[in-house]
């Protein structure tokens, strides 16, 4: 028996160029996330002699860094959970494959539990809209863990947008900006609202089905403008460093800089820029693309190209 479960989400433009790497700490967790899942499938699954005598082969791939901060552990969380648990029915239905790899609101629901409890032993900190993301696939739309809302492409109409993430090399230090929230937290409270409707004008946008390739300068202007209002106020949160400001010149030397913003979580940086072509709407030309990685790499600094809003979580059973 074969399980095969992905999220693809991403792309590599030039993946040979790149080393794939992943937290040092990452692989330490991965043992108990295993166990977590065949204790909650414990009872049936070590009664199927199929199990007991063949085990589990897991194969994991990723187009980007797992352990980094861009959302791939959850993935592999996701994966592998959906993968368990849809062979723990398999079992459970006697070895039949009625309801295998169904959709439906219940499975889903629990695989999004078995994912996000897997996710908090690799991050104690992991909120469950990575795993949804994973797992839904298309734009979550997320205020906090009991207000969550999946836009599915299958669905709506769904913009997608290339764009490029490039590591910036730091850890962030997330104790300034504790000061500064707390010392301003008047004007702190006006920072964060701005950048919740900035979310909320994106929303907008990429599930505008009247933003087409016919409108391609109108979606590309208003991507750079959300991103660079978006990257202003990121940075008066404190989250901006030496490293953004280099990979911000590397870009302009490129005309790349119009669509760019620093991002970070508890643990790291990142640089999103828009790849999105003026003329096209589309993203920019495979060629074009690997040579501004080639740059950024020459400068230390590596780089992901990925598209948004495609479909979440795909299995097949063999």
């Amino acid at each position: 028996l074969v399980f095969t479960t992905k999220t693809t989400t991403t792309h590599n433009a030039n993946q040979d160029s790149f080393p794939f790497y992943q937290a040092s700490d990452w692989h330490q967790g991965i043992s108990s996330v295993i166990i977590l899942l065949l204790f909650q499938c414990f009872n049936t699954l070590f009664k199927d002699q199929i199990f007991i005598s063949y085990g589990l082969l897991i194969d994991v791939a990723s187009d980007v860094p797992i352990g980094c901060g861009l959302g791939a552990s959850s993935a592999w969380c996701s994966a592998v959970s959906a993968a368990m648990y849809y062979y723990w029915l398999f079992v459970v239905a006697g070895n039949r494959k009625t309801k295998i790899c169904s959709k439906d609101v219940h499975t889903i629901s629990r695989i999004c539990t078995l994912a996000h409890q897997s996710e908090k032993i690799l991050n104690a900190f992991s909120l469950n809209v990575d795993t949804m993301t994973s797992i839904y696939g298309g734009y979550v739309w997320y205020q906090s863990e009991d207000n969550i809302r999946c836009i599915d492409s299958d669905k709506q109409f769904i913009q997608r947008l290339p764009l490029l993430i490039i590591d910036a090399k730091s850890k962030r230090k997330t104790n300034s900006v504790k000061h500064l929230c707390g010392k301003y937290e008047t004007v702190f409270n006006g920072v964060f609202q701005s950048i919740e409707e900035i979310g909320q004008q994106m929303t907008q946008l990429v599930t505008n089905q009247d933003i087409e390739t016919s409108k391609a300068a109108k979606l590309y202007k208003t991507v750079n403008e959300l991103f660079s209002m978006h990257h202003a106020l990121s940075c008066a949160t404190g989250i901006s460093n030496e490293s953004v400001q280099d990979i911000k010149r590397i870009c302009h030397s490129y005309g790349m800089d119009k669509g760019f913003k620093v991002s970070a979580n508890k643990r790291h940086r990142w640089v999103v820029v828009s790849m999105l072509n003026k003329l096209s709407g589309k993203c920019y030309d495979q060629g074009f693309i690997a040579d501004f990685q080639r740059g950024l790499m020459s400068k230390g600094y590596a780089s992901y190209l990925i598209e948004t809003g495609h479909g979440g979580m795909q299995c097949e059973f063999y």
